[in-house]
């Protein structure tokens, strides 16, 4: 079928079917009649209103249909990873904290949050909560760099890349429930910083949930990021690369991942990056490029 004929877009469809899944996951393991109403409620919603959005794009084409459909993906994470805390230990009620921490023992010789609260100062505490914060922001900038530049394609692959790894740990930690150094090898964590960490800290309590530890997001999409960058522009490679190499220190020195969920991440992201650019290059019926 032509691509033009297509309302939907390989984007479209794997929000779609990511919320099918959430709709059985929740139908089949909510116990709570209530709860499960409303989740279930809640995704159907956003079912319907992509295909809205993508409705009106097809039959009354405009500037502002256009911009809410390119961008409602990327604008809607946040809300996408509070929600996936819903289903965290719902499938599966274990936690695979102590095997990640291992894995970090025998990697590191330590663990990595123990390693780097060696530099601890109230002014690096600030330097990392800072660096934390800088993921939306990375992700944001990124793909406005393409976009505002006309380079659509590219657009379009770093979108379904960063979506398709966001939601990809949503779903795995749903499998594979790790609660992070923070809750349960390191529960004595205190990052004793300026008013910038208070105020920081004070944030990520109220916005981030226990659970979705592995694979790290952080890694997956600042590695997709980064190759982006690197490959068509150029000239912001090096700034997103520092923001990258810091981002991925403050998860460990906050407690906030292990060094096998950044590990994780990496590999999950690169397959996230491949299958996205091939589906996309599939839909506009390109070859397939080998990554």
């Amino acid at each position: 079928m032509n691509k033009d004929k297509n309302i939907l877009r390989p984007i479209d469809l794997f929000i779609i079917v990511y919320n099918i899944l959430m709709v059985i996951v929740a139908a089949l393991y909510f116990s709570e009649v209530s709860v499960m109403q409303t989740v279930v409620m809640r995704h159907i919603i956003v079912i319907a209103i992509i295909i809205l959005i993508q409705g009106a794009v097809a039959d009354h084409s405009s500037s502002l249909t256009i911009f809410i459909s390119d961008w409602y993906p990327i604008l809607t994470l946040p809300l996408a990873y509070r929600w996936s805390g819903d289903f965290i230990h719902v499938i599966f009620p274990w936690e695979i904290d102590l095997l990640l921490n291992q894995f970090d023992c025998l990697l590191l010789g330590s663990e990595s949050v123990v390693i780097l609260q060696r530099l601890s100062s109230w002014w690096f505490t600030d330097l990392m909560q800072v660096s934390y914060c800088l993921f939306f922001i990375m992700i944001l900038g990124s793909s406005y760099i393409f976009y505002k530049k006309h380079y659509f394609r590219d657009f379009a692959d770093l979108r379904l890349s960063i979506v398709m790894a966001l939601y990809g740990t949503y779903i795995l930690s749903m499998l594979f429930p790790a609660h992070s150094p923070r809750f349960v090898t390191c529960p004595d964590l205190v990052l004793n910083g300026g008013w910038l960490t208070a105020q920081i800290n004070m944030f990520i309590s109220k916005s981030s949930y226990c659970g979705g530890s592995f694979p790290s997001g952080h890694a997956a999409a600042s590695l997709i990021i980064c190759l982006f960058v690197r490959h068509h522009a150029k000239g912001w490679f090096l700034p997103f690369m520092i923001s990258t190499v810091l981002l991925l220190l403050s998860t460990l020195y906050g407690g906030y991942h292990y060094m096998a969920d950044i590990l994780g991440g990496f590999i999950h992201g690169w397959l996230a990056m491949y299958l996205s650019v091939c589906w996309n290059k599939w839909w506009q019926r390109d070859e397939c490029p080998i990554i």
